[in-house]
């Protein structure tokens, strides 16, 4: 399956704009292990896995010392081997509230644009990452929509931004530049923090209380009856309905 950005936007992001892989997580507050937790249940969304084309990343300018590099990526590919979301009990005290964990296995290539702030410099590359187990963390609702759709809610993020690892040849010809400079005193900047820092594109969360409409087309019987047991009345709506009525329908390509 391929699909492009504009097709498949509506699916929740925590399954889908993460994707080139995470080496490491920031988060504001650490998760507790929700394998180990008997409350919590797993499920995997089969029309999430496949291959997506030009996602818009939002990616986190690099800062290092006093260099700062904007980083975009205008194209990329990302395949999306297999991916789970796992519920359990939030600590929020509000009923409805689930503490998930998003996982997600994938690999990509893309092309970036790195511009140093202040300046017309600009590097044009193309970079790699080699296939990533990725884990996010949120409070999440699942509510029903104004149109009866179910709805993921990002009630508060427990993982503030995803670190990708990535292979970039223009990253390493700019750190044996630094080297240079810093070799005749010419460079304040810590090379190895710079190497560090463009070693990872970092994608940072949705913000609490962004919500992503989930597809009937994308949803099965299993995947419906995950979110039932799950979903709360949506208090913008509350005659919400019961989602049993969809019948299966093709995933979209």
């Amino acid at each position: 399956m391929i699909w492009t950005w504009r097709a498949c936007r509506r699916i929740t992001p925590l399954l889908v704009a993460l994707p080139l892989g995470i080496a490491g997580l920031v988060g504001a507050a650490p998760a507790p292990d929700q394998a180990t937790d008997p409350a919590a249940t797993s499920h995997q969304l089969d029309a999430v896995n496949g291959i997506y084309r030009n996602l818009d990343l939002g990616l986190v300018p690099v800062s290092q010392g006093g260099l700062a590099i904007d980083v975009s990526s205008p194209e990329n590919t990302v395949q999306i081997f297999e991916n789970r979301v796992t519920l359990g009990p939030a600590d929020t005290g509000r009923d409805g509230d689930w503490l998930a964990t998003f996982e997600v296995v994938v690999e990509a290539d893309a092309r970036l644009l790195l511009t140093l702030r202040g300046t017309e410099t600009r590097f044009d590359d193309r970079v790699e990452a080699g296939r990533q187990r990725l884990r996010a963390h949120a409070v999440v609702r699942l509510v029903e929509g104004s149109d009866g759709e179910p709805m993921l809610e990002i009630v508060e993020r427990r993982t503030e931004e995803v670190h990708v690892q990535i292979r970039s040849q223009t990253g390493e010809q700019i750190v044996a530049t630094c080297r240079s400079l810093s070799a005749l005193g010419l460079f304040p900047v810590s090379c190895d923090g710079l190497q560090a820092a463009l070693s990872v594109a970092r994608v940072p969360m949705p913000d609490a209380g962004t919500r992503f409409a989930l597809p009937a087309q994308w949803l099965d019987t299993a995947d419906r009856a995950f979110i039932r047991r799950h979903r709360v009345a949506d208090p913008a709506r509350p005659e919400a309905r019961d989602d049993s009525r969809l019948t299966d329908a093709t995933t979209p390509r």
